[in-house]
């Protein structure tokens, strides 16, 4: 039994389309591996910059809690050098007022 010339034609073009179709299928499996590795890159770079970004919130409410503690600080140092002049006048004021009455020439 011997192939007719149209069926030999009919088997080559549905070879034809068969290769063409396992070139692109190869082909869309290669632009998803591709894809699938950037996606894998954006991922680990999503992680990291989430870490980073962890880390810095951490060291601004570490850094928040430093400036309310210099704040605080500050305002106590006012408060005590504001006694401490009160206390030095009202002893000055005391020793003119005792010594200087004493020594003032009659």
């Amino acid at each position: 039994m011997s192939v007719s010339p149209v069926d030999e034609n009919e088997v080559e073009a549905k070879r034809a389309t068969l290769d063409q179709h396992d070139s692109i299928v190869a082909q869309y499996k290669e632009l998803i591996r591709e894809q699938d590795a950037q996606l894998n890159q954006v991922k680990a770079e999503l992680s990291n910059l989430q870490l980073q970004h962890t880390d810095s919130n951490s060291r601004v409410d570490e850094l928040i809690q430093q400036v309310q503690q210099l704040k605080d600080q500050n305002a106590l140092l006012k408060a005590q050098r504001g006694q401490s002049l009160f206390i030095y006048c009202c002893f000055v004021l005391f020793f003119c007022l005792f010594f200087g009455h004493k020594n003032t020439p009659r």
